[in-house]
């Protein structure tokens, strides 16, 4: 699948961006503190949405802005959206050509964010929970009252949710770095980059 090959180039240039050499006459005592304005832009390595006959057709991406009410704790917002389209089962092993998918899903995701952070110069360990709600708009050719063989699809569409999540940071200078986040939202696994205004 195409969008195996992503994180393979991520992973690459993650670690040289992290591995790059700094001299010590440009490096910054850079700390994190209250009043701190971040944002992160994330690409998703593994859709909520997994599971047999599933395919990501959109990658999953996210955009969340947090206010440091204090060094070790801040508030912020998220937003997520993937796509995700479900096909057929296949006959004996093999796809049938021409296949259709059966139900495309879009789905967003959107919510309020509690985090306590661990600093430690360029690094950021944090970890919190969101509530938020969540909203699907699927498309499909053969959906019919609600039901796509035996699945109810208004069961998993509009609703409040919550969620866990853990995550760090490296800043590579004073306003710009990366991050790396495991949790519920958009994606299960999370790669990006973050700014710090």
């Amino acid at each position: 699948m195409k969008n195996n090959l992503l994180l393979p180039g991520f992973t690459l240039i993650l670690l040289f961006l992290m591995n790059t050499n700094l001299s010590a006459q440009y490096y910054e005592n850079i700390e994190f503190k209250k009043g701190d304005v971040e944002a992160q832009v994330g690409v998703g390595l593994m859709s909520t949405f997994v599971g047999k006959n599933t395919n990501t057709t959109i990658l999953p991406l996210s955009l969340s802005v947090n206010y440091r009410l204090q060094k070790h704790l801040s508030i912020g917002a998220y937003l997520g959206y993937s796509q995700t389209e479900y096909v057929a089962p296949e006959e004996d092993g093999e796809k049938l050509p021409g296949m259709t998918p059966e139900l495309v899903n879009n789905y967003f995701l959107t919510g309020l964010r509690f985090q306590g952070h661990f600093s430690r110069d360029r690094f950021d360990f944090y970890g919190g929970g969101m509530i938020g709600y969540n909203f699907s708009v699927n498309e499909s050719e053969n959906l019919t009252d609600g039901r796509l063989q035996n699945i109810r699809v208004e069961d998993y569409a509009d609703a409040w949710t919550w969620s866990g999540y853990i995550g760090a940071k490296y800043l590579l200078t004073k306003h710009f770095g990366v991050f790396g986040e495991v949790g519920y939202g958009a994606s299960l696994f999370t790669i990006g980059i973050n700014t710090r205004f």
